[in-house]
């Protein structure tokens, strides 16, 4: 009874329950009665995951967009595979992605206790469980995506790496970058990060670059190597990506549009949306100024990294890309800040509960997607 007791599980257990309970209270409010089903938890992307699970990657011609290319290999395979192997066992295949993501949303919760420390009751400990819970684009750790997976792996890489248990970060790595197609992101975090120790060491972090680095990136060789299997191009993913015209472009230029989208207009639902991006492109600023000026430690430079990269590369690709979702790849880095003033948890806490709220309802009113 004391194992079940204890914090660092009690305390995730907990905010899963919550976080249930009041997604589901939202769904109802906006008028979605489908309880925890596809009708309520899928969105566009999700028809696409659960035709990979039943097809496999594939690769056409646009039929109404000429030299384009059209199909689905330009999502990862990973959580698709793991839903076939659980529609084994009896559930639908969407039913099978659902209970998938709750079991990584409480995974995620469980890892993170560990990278937060908690070790009691404290407010402390509650607080920064509830900053990972129900951080920006959290809704979808729920939802017929891989984002709780890709969260997941990505917490345990962190805290392997804290450990410098290299190897099963690098195994951790190898499986986020086959959930998520911003796998690459992490690739390049990790390659910054060793050239970082390389410079300030002057001896090659071989260990970091053997058994994490290039771990991490034989899960990008296994993609390309499944989509040259399966449709005959090992590139699939960047060919069906192409007629988006997706590029890098100053973040400067894109943060212009997106405050027109937000002052711009009338205000409306849809406006939490630009609120949101707001507040994370500022939190991610003075998040990465506050590392520079106090000088915090390798590993902290490390998540302050990949927050930078995971929020500035996605904003600064297109305007169409869903950074209401995709910010959700920010919540392991959110440990750093375990050490702050009990004042300054429970203002980002607060921050990230208050748009929770509007961003759920857009959720269930397939506002955001």
């Amino acid at each position: 009874m004391k194992f079940w007791l204890k914090p660092e599980l009690l305390i995730p257990l907990t905010v899963w329950l919550l976080a249930r309970v009041a997604s589901h209270f939202m769904g109802i409010e906006s008028q979605c009665y489908g309880g925890w089903t596809a009708e309520c938890w899928s969105r566009w992307d999700s028809g696409l995951y659960l035709q990979i699970a039943e097809q496999g990657h594939n690769l056409i011609p646009c039929p109404d967009w000429p030299g384009a290319w059209c199909g689905n290999a330009g999502w990862a395979p990973l959580y698709p595979l793991l839903i076939k192997a659980c529609t084994l066992l009896g559930p639908a295949p969407a039913q099978s992605g659902l209970w998938l993501s709750q079991i990584f949303f409480l995974g995620l919760l469980m890892v993170a206790a560990r990278l937060w420390e908690v070790r009691d009751f404290s407010v402390r400990s509650w607080l920064g469980l509830i900053m990972v819970g129900f951080a920006p684009g959290s809704i979808y750790f729920q939802a017929l995506f891989p984002v709780s997976m890709v969260v997941f792996l990505l917490m345990l890489l962190h805290y392997f790496l804290g450990k410098e248990a290299y190897l099963k970060a690098g195994i951790c790595g190898f499986l986020a970058v086959l959930s998520y197609s911003g796998g690459v992101f992490l690739l390049i975090g990790l390659a910054l990060w060793g050239l970082m120790q390389w410079i300030k060491t002057k001896a090659f972090p071989w260990q970091l670059a053997l058994k994490t680095g290039l771990v991490t990136f034989v899960g990008m060789l296994v993609w390309w190597g499944y989509d040259a299997v399966a449709t005959g191009h090992w590139n699939a993913m960047f060919l069906i990506q192409q007629k988006y015209g997706h590029g890098l472009h100053s973040p400067l230029k894109h943060f212009g549009q997106h405050l027109k989208l937000l002052f711009g207009h009338s205000w409306g639902m849809k406006s939490w949306v630009e609120v949101q991006n707001l507040v994370i492109m500022v939190g991610v600023l003075i998040t990465a100024a506050w590392a520079v000026i106090r000088r915090k430690g390798d590993f902290t430079a490390f998540q302050v990294m990949l927050i930078f990269l995971f929020w500035m590369f996605p904003y600064s690709v297109g305007m169409d890309v869903s950074l209401y979702r995709g910010c959700a790849l920010l919540s392991p880095g959110y440990s750093m800040f375990r050490n702050l003033h009990i004042g300054w948890l429970w203002a980002i806490a607060i921050v990230f509960f208050v748009l929770w709220f509007p961003m759920s309802v857009l959720f269930f009113q397939s506002i955001i997607i």
